[in-house]
């Protein structure tokens, strides 16, 4: 959890951190992969289910028609909808969001490279199985990028920054609710990556996209205790 991180900070182990950062990803990564087997994200033996009926999908302020594609075929396949090796309908998917066919296209682009999707030549595209080593693999690069975020943050924080990431970690330990875990843990590690005053290591982690869509703590909520405390799976 970010107690053990913390200290590390405090005490300016950089090895400590990057230790406390790899067994919290780590960890998160067991609680995915717990979460998915449960649901039958890992098997490729699944019926097909019917996209709709439910809200359709609408552009957010902030986002492009493509990214608006992406974010509802990721909801749709960890919410069950589209199941591994179910084709993707195109057609009914442009529908929902209210585009055309061409953001369709640019999204499987994005979502083939983070492994959610395979086109077949002649076939179609089709969604993929969750795979373990995946998921553990892209835990794993999670805790390398936050590792050498915190050996940067320590080389370079003052007394007040490391009063600033107390206090910030002290309000994540509060919270209770998914939503607030979320917005704390958000600023307790956006801090740290600013702290750590790396361009490129920012490029990297906006260019990763997260394994479960929307908010992360209300999908696997047995995350919630491993990043307040580190706290095992039970």
């Amino acid at each position: 959890g970010l107690a053990p991180l913390l200290r590390a900070v405090r005490t300016h182990a950089e090895g400590d951190a990057d230790d406390a950062m790899r067994s919290l990803l780590r960890r998160h990564g067991d609680a995915v992969i717990a979460a998915f087997s449960a649901s039958g994200l890992l098997s490729m033996v699944a019926p097909a289910q019917p996209v709709g009926p439910d809200a359709p999908a609408a552009v957010g302020e902030a986002e492009t028609r493509a990214e608006a594609v992406a974010r509802y075929v990721r909801r749709l396949v960890f919410d069950g909808r589209l199941r591994p090796g179910q084709r993707l309908p195109q057609d009914e998917i442009a529908g929902r969001v209210g585009v055309s066919r061409i953001p369709v296209r640019e999204a499987i682009i994005v979502l083939e490279r983070e492994g959610w999707l395979r086109t077949e030549s002649h076939r179609g595209t089709f969604v993929n199985a969750f795979d373990e080593r995946a998921i553990t693999d892209r835990f794993a690069l999670h805790s390398r990028f936050f590792g050498f975020a915190a050996r940067r943050a320590i080389d370079r924080m003052s007394p007040a920054d490391l009063d600033e990431l107390t206090t910030l970690a002290a309000r994540l330990d509060r919270v209770t609710s998914p939503a607030g875990v979320a917005r704390a843990n958000d600023a307790y590690l956006t801090r740290l990556v600013e702290l750590a005053a790396s361009s490129r290591l920012q490029t990297v982690l906006r260019s990763i996209a997260q394994v479960v869509p929307g908010n992360f703590f209300a999908a696997v909520p047995a995350s919630i205790p491993v990043q307040k405390r580190g706290e095992p799976l039970k």
